[in-house]
Parts: structure tokens; sequence; C-alpha cells
């Protein structure tokens, strides 16, 4: 029996391979001699302070170059509109942009602007990084601040994005918005290679059982030999060691020499030993509980193999994104999923609406535990740009202040499960993500906090900001001819790179039922195929979790657009989920998977999961968009029957799977 992080070290020593790492031996050096490494990779790329006679690029209607009031007195590009309308803009190409490389846009900002009256559109996005394709935008990523009269820092992380999408640098006002603003100072610079670190152990970010020991992942396209600076400080005193013994799964190990109880600051320095350079620091807030502090009831916490734990037995979440009403609570229960998402979570309530939040919030959660389910609490309005955002609840005024009573307020509950704080935030909310993690671990240190993205290049740095990290990829295309799941495959291989545990949030919807003005005729969400593929895929790859996206979507949206459409697609899914529990054992189970060999095409992936009571079952997926056929081989001893008829022995050990699109099949052992 391997331990969790062993199952994709051959995923991860082959990317090592392809970038050309190696685990050579490193040299022993001093922390006093490792504190003095110097931050290492920055270059400056761009560089606009509006000076010159000629402005640095193309200025079209509205901008200009306005002397004597830049930050120092000097010139300044200003912006000016009086209509609340997105004319053509500075969208500058950005070049040299190359992938694993993280970038950052620096510019200076003041200005004065209206907000048209009634507008649903209250952020005053100034700059950006916009991405396009084929010259066309895509999607446009920003930081957000309120403008001033007064110059303020605007800071922005970005990275090289895949297929295609081109970064191009934006300085404009968006819709819904006039005035005037003055920009200077704009820098866009390489930080250097895009590396980071996650703790590992302890959980939750605390220190249990007067535990000392540590674990902690490195990213694993780390420039070798590396090594790590790992520093813990309590009451005024540090306790510094470098560690050098990077193990095959890119994890070192380490242990402190005394702990209190009470709060701590750990800070994690990843170090390329061959340029003696400072490649990543991080500070996490820790908690060291007393060494006979019980654990309480209801607690979930993630073993060794990366499983999470309920009640003393692996629990694998089979939730869906959904309501609280409870005819809807009823039917997912119903259908067997053990876990509920709720985006309303801080209006969650019982059959009755009640004045009193608290009253609201218990009956809520006794509604769930009613039916056997657990919550997953969702905080995830709570970030500074979110319009959505509660600044006042139960009383309580400070967006952080409200997180701080709900998590109070819920965390004894038997229905809770863990809290979801993210839902797709850009990179630039990572370190807010992490010191929100960092808040509800010092309240709950017994549930996970889950974290989620699908911007594979925010991998693995986004995993700081969680105990288990989600991706939600939706490759179903509501209009498309053809259909695969290589996003999907994407997603999982950059997830995989973090370390930590995964739960994935397969597609049950139809992506038009999400469009600003949708147009469903002709159109389609995934079909009972696609659907029972894509989480059986996450399970190949390693994923423990299945959160589905959404309920909401089919008996909301869905039933809006086509009354009766959720009845007609709901038993799909309640098969998909019947299969995911009959595998339970398999994803859950303590041993590795037993070698097998795909043979004659790269379109279908397979795994051979092997349960703790020495029982096998044969997963393979058809990864689409063609018909494939392929030879699965197994060890010759193991004897094994289709589930779904898509798979016929040959020879001894050798199995045929033929599939005509997406597909997939569960061989059982006879």
């Amino acid at each position: 029996m391997k331990k969790f992080f062993t199952r994709f070290s051959v995923m991860l020593f082959t990317l090592l391979v392809i970038t050309g790492c190696a685990t050579a031996p490193t040299a022993s050096i001093s922390v006093e001699e490792a504190q003095n490494y110097p931050r290492g990779g920055r270059q400056v790329l761009l560089n606009w302070t509006f000076d010159s006679a000629q402005p640095p690029v193309a200025l079209p209607e509205g901008y200009s170059i306005v002397r004597g009031v830049g930050v120092n007195g000097t010139s300044a590009l200003r912006f000016a509109r009086q209509s609340n309308q997105v004319g053509e803009y500075i969208a500058f190409p950005l070049t040299g942009i190359e992938p694993g490389v993280n970038y950052m846009l620096r510019l200076k900002i003041k200005g004065d602007i209206v907000n048209a009256p009634g507008s649903r559109q209250k952020k005053p996005v100034v700059c950006g990084i916009e991405y396009r394709v084929n010259g066309r935008p895509r999607e446009v990523l920003y930081p957000l601040k309120p403008l001033t009269g007064e110059y303020q820092e605007f800071t922005f992380q970005f990275m090289a994005r895949p297929n295609g999408y081109e970064p191009h640098l934006v300085l404009y006002l968006w819709h819904d918005w006039s005035g005037e603003i003055f920009f200077d100072d704009v820098e866009i610079s390489s930080e250097g290679q895009d590396v980071s670190a996650r703790i590992i152990q302890p959980g939750n970010l605390t220190f249990r059982n007067g535990d000392t020991n540590f674990t902690i992942h490195v990213d694993p396209r780390t420039p070798q030999p590396a090594a790590l600076l790992v520093s813990i400080t309590q009451n005024g005193k540090t306790e510094s060691v470098v560690l050098e013994n990077m193990d095959e799964n890119f994890c070192f190990k380490g242990e402190f020499s005394d702990l209190v109880p009470g709060k701590a600051e750990m800070t994690i320095k990843v170090l390329d030993m061959a340029k003696k350079l400072c490649l990543y620091t991080a500070t996490y807030q820790m908690n060291v509980l007393e060494p006979d502090t019980p654990v309480p009831a209801n607690a979930a916490l993630f073993d060794e193999y990366g499983r999470l734990i309920v009640d003393g037995k692996p629990f694998m979440v089979l939730g869906v994104y959904g309501m609280f009403g409870e005819i809807d609570i009823q039917r997912v229960a119903a259908a067997g999923f053990n876990t509920l998402h709720l985006y309303a979570s801080l209006s969650l309530r019982g059959n009755v609406r009640h004045a009193d939040v608290a009253t609201n919030m218990r009956e809520g959660l006794d509604l769930i535990h009613k039916y056997n389910l657990r919550l997953l609490f969702s905080t995830a309005t709570q970030i500074p740009d979110s319009t959505q955002a509660y600044h006042e609840w139960d009383g309580v005024k400070g967006m952080r202040e409200v997180i701080t009573h709900a998590v109070q307020m819920t965390k004894d509950h038997p229905a809770l499960l863990g809290w979801y704080i993210s839902d797709e935030c850009s990179r630039d909310h990572i370190p807010y993500l992490q010191s929100v993690r960092e808040q509800i671990s010092a309240i709950d240190p017994w549930h996970p906090v889950w974290t989620l993205t699908y911007r594979t290049e925010d991998m693995p740095l986004y995993h700081t900001s969680g105990d288990v990290f989600g991706i939600d990829n939706y490759p179903i295309d509501a209009r498309a001819e053809k259909q695969s799941l290589d996003k999907l495959v994407a997603a999982m291989q950059a997830a995989n790179l973090g370390g930590i545990p995964v739960w994935m949030v397969p597609q049950i919807f139809n992506w038009e039922y999400h469009a600003v003005n949708p147009q469903v005729s002709g159109t389609r969400g995934p079909n009972r195929q696609e659907l029972i593929a894509m989480p059986l895929l996450g399970a190949i790859m390693g994923a423990r979790g299945f959160v589905f996206f959404s309920y909401t979507s089919l008996f909301l949206r869905g039933e809006r657009l086509i009354p009766g459409s959720a009845a007609r697609d709901w038993p799909a899914v309640v098969e998909m989920v019947q299969i995911m529990k009959s595998l339970e054992k398999f994803i859950m189970s303590k041993e590795d998977g037993i070698p097998v060999e795909v043979i004659g095409t790269d379109r279908v992936m397979a795994k051979l999961f092997q349960a703790e009571d020495g029982e096998v079952a044969l997963v393979a997926v058809a990864l689409g968009p063609d018909p494939v056929k392929a030879t699965i081989k197994v060890p010759e001893h193991i004897n094994l029957k289709s589930r779904f008829g898509l798979t016929r022995k040959t020879g001894p050990g050798l199995y045929e799977f033929t599939a005509g699109a997406i597909d997939a099949d569960i061989l059982d052992q006879e």
C-alpha cells in the first residue's frame, strides 16, 4: 500500500523528463546561507511612462497624453468618456509571454468616474489582461479596487494561456461608467518560474496530538536540485530548518523541536540550489492544539492516502450544486447523492422562514441532516469584488466578519462536511483566498476547505488556498457536432501537480441554459454516455470526490426554458450516481491500481482498480470525438466481464474496448 502522493508519480516523472529536470544530489547549506538567497527571475518586459514625445501605443479616440499630471508631476495617459458605452480602447498585444512563468502587471491610476443610474455593472474595471483568440476578445481578468482622486498602485498576476489565447494589456473604462482616468508607470515584468509549495501535513493548517512533523509538497516543475527553508515563529521565537530530502513524490518532510498550543506562523522558501536563488516564498498562519484535544463527532479529515474520513470511514463525496427546498433535498438524497453544495449557504433555512438567522440556519441544517446529506457550506460570495457579498449578516458587519460568524454558527452541526471558499477566482485573488482558508481553519480545524478553479495556468499555485482542490472544466459544448474530454484530461493533469486531494465537478447541464440570451433549440447537455464517462475519467486520474454542476441548472434554468426537461434529464443523472456508488470501494481504496497497457490508440484511458479486499474492476473511457478501438492488457490471471457490453475478451489478459465517441465501460471481476 502506497501513500496518496505516489498515485501520480509516473505522470509527474514524465513531466520532469519533458521539462529537463533531474534529481541530482544537493549540497548542504546553513540556515543563514539560505536566508541570504536573493529572489530570482524578475525581468521588466514593458515600461510606459508617457514622457516621450511619441506615445508608446496608438491612442484611440478619448485617449491623450497630458503633461504635469503624472505621479511625480510628469506626463500621464488620460482617458475621458461622457457616454456609458465602450468604444475602441487600448488593447496592446503582449509578446514573449511564456508558459510556466509568472507575470505581474503594475501601474498607477487615479480618476473621477460615475456609475450610470440603475446599472447592475458595479465594477469600475479600468485595466487588465484581455485574452484574444484569432483577434477576438474571449476573457478579461483584472485588478479591482475603488478609484480615487489620488494615484494608487494596481497590481495583477497573470500567466500564458494555452490554445491560442493571446494576452493583451487593456487600459479603458467598462460599460455603464463615465468620467476621467489617468494612467502612469505602467509595467509588466516576469517574476520568475511559476513554482510554489503547499503544506500537506499537518492537515487543516493544524498541529494536533503533540505532533510537530510536517510534509511540504513542491511544484514538480521546480528546478533541481531544490531545497526548502522552513521557519516557524511562536511568541517572538523562530525555529528554522533547511530541507534537502525531496522524495520521488516531490515532498519534503521535517520536524520542529517544540511547539506550544496557540497560534504560529510558518514560512516556506523554495530554493534553486544551482543558481542560489529563492524562487518562491509563502507564509501560513497555523494552529497548534492542546495534545489532548478531542476529535469532534462531526469531524471530516483527510488521511495520509488523500481520503476524506467521516465517522471513522472513507467518505467518497458524491454531491451536487443544489437548492435547499425540502422537495429538492429529498430528490437529491433519493438519487443517491450524499452531499449538497449550496451557493446560497448564508441564506439557508428550513421549511419556514424566520426573522432570526440562527434559527433559519439551524432548521436548514437539520433538514439536510434529516435526509442523511452533508453540506459543503459556501462562503464564496465573500470576495472583495463580488456583487453578491454580504457586508452585514445577522447583525454582524464586515465581509470577513460575516465569514467568522457563519463558521462559528455552523461548525458543530452534524450535517457540515466542509467549506467552499472560491468559485473560479482569478490568480490575483489567491493570497486573499489563502487568508480566508487560514481564518476558517483557525475557528474550525476539523473540516476541510475546498477551493476551485478551471484555469489550468493557475495550478498548482491555486492549491495553496485549500485542503482539497476542485476543477470545473465543462467539455460538452451545447452546439458542437463532435465532443471530446480533452479539457478534463488537461485539467486533471494540472490539478494533480498540487499534491493535495482533488474533487472533480463534472458537467450535467446544457451550456445554453447559462447564456445571456439563451436559444435552446438545437442544443443539448451531456448525453448518458458522456455523463458516465466524465466522472469515471476523473476517477481514473485520481479524483476522490465528485460534486456535479448543477441541479439548479436542470430544475430552475432548464425548466424555465424547456418545461419538462428536468424530468427528462434527471434519470440519467440518477443512473450515473448509482454507477459511481458501485465503484466506491475501488475509488477509495488504499491500494494502488494494478498496471495495465492500452494498445492501439491514445484516445482511451484505463485503470485497473483494486479494493482492499483484493477485488478488482477495470474502468475504460474513450475520450472522443471519433470512434475508437483499443486493446487493454491486464495480468492474465484476472478474468473480467463487461458491464455495458463495449468490451470483449480476445485472449488471456486481453480485452478489446470499442466506442463510437465519448463512452465508458466497467469490467467487473468474474
